[in-house]
């Protein structure tokens, strides 16, 4: 879980560099890559409460923290699947309705 979060961190990095520069659909990018692993882990079978701690939500350092938390918490409102083809979708299609919220912004 840890390498997940550093492989998460570098992508915000790297969004974070050049924000001004990016389109709209490259900033709404990074909220559907945190939502498809956060709705990951949920589908693995993490407990609410590890996924809390694993992405740090309370910790001052991560500018992300309240919206992972809200995430998180949508996330583990949904059901979760046994078959990995339902787990598949629903990671899919969770990622895709926080990518077309943020998208919904720009419009």
């Amino acid at each position: 879980m840890s390498r997940l979060l550093l492989i998460i961190s570098s992508l915000f990095v790297s969004f974070g560099v050049n924000a001004a520069q990016q389109t709209s659909s490259q900033k709404c990018a990074k909220y559907e890559i945190m939502a498809h692993y956060i709705m990951l882990v949920r589908q693995d079978g993490l407990p609410m409460s590890k996924a809390l701690q694993e992405f740090k939500v309370d910790d001052k350092d991560n500018p992300y923290g309240e919206i992972e938390r809200k995430i998180i918490i949508d996330a583990y409102s949904q059901p979760k699947y046994e078959t990995k083809e339902y787990k598949d979708k629903e990671i899919t299609e969770f990622a895709n309705k926080y990518m077309l919220g943020c998208m919904a912004m720009y419009e």
